[in-house]
């Protein structure tokens, strides 16, 4: 039972700090933007691949938060 528990806190965890991850990660590329408006295809591309860590950061959080529900109603 107490494995939901578990789980569910690590993946909240890891969840969030991916979101804090990608979050830093866009402040730079935004300050970046700012120094060289020139390389927008290289921004861009950057940009681009920060999206699918956002939505596993997304997902993973979600996955924790619903073990961690788990957790209560079964116990």
């Amino acid at each position: 039972m107490y494995f939901f528990f578990i789980f569910g806190i690590i993946f909240i965890v890891i969840g969030i700090s991916l979101i804090v991850f990608v979050i830093y990660k866009a402040f730079k590329v935004k300050k970046n933007i700012k120094e060289n408006p020139n390389q927008e295809n290289v921004n861009n591309l950057s940009l681009q691949k920060l999206l699918p860590l956002n939505l596993a950061g997304l997902f993973l959080s979600f996955i924790g938060i619903i073990s961690f529900i788990l957790f209560f109603i079964l116990s």
